[in-house]
């Protein structure tokens, strides 16, 4: 089960390095869909680096919303277009 969160972990390095801008057309939290599932499962087997992983990459989604790093068009927009690594 440790090895599920590798695909998700190579998928967005690759999105964030295609992407020129800092923002994407869908929410970056739909990911999180992914992760919860990783959680369930490596809570059901007792795997701690499952859990420490799922738990890691959720942390760095929310990362990467507030500092703007991958953020959906709209929130982007209505955040008012700001640069990666700012605050939000």
């Amino acid at each position: 089960m440790k090895f599920t969160i590798i695909p998700f972990i190579i998928f967005t390095l690759a999105l964030i390095s295609s992407v020129e801008g800092n923002h994407i057309g869908t929410s970056p939290y739909y990911f999180c869909l992914f992760i919860i599932f990783n959680l369930i499962v490596s809570i059901r087997r007792k795997n701690k680096l499952g859990i420490f992983s799922s738990i890691l990459c959720f942390l760095i989604i929310v990362l990467f919303d507030k500092f703007n790093i991958l953020v959906e068009y709209n929130e982007w927009l209505h955040r008012g277009m700001p640069d990666p690594f700012t605050w939000s």
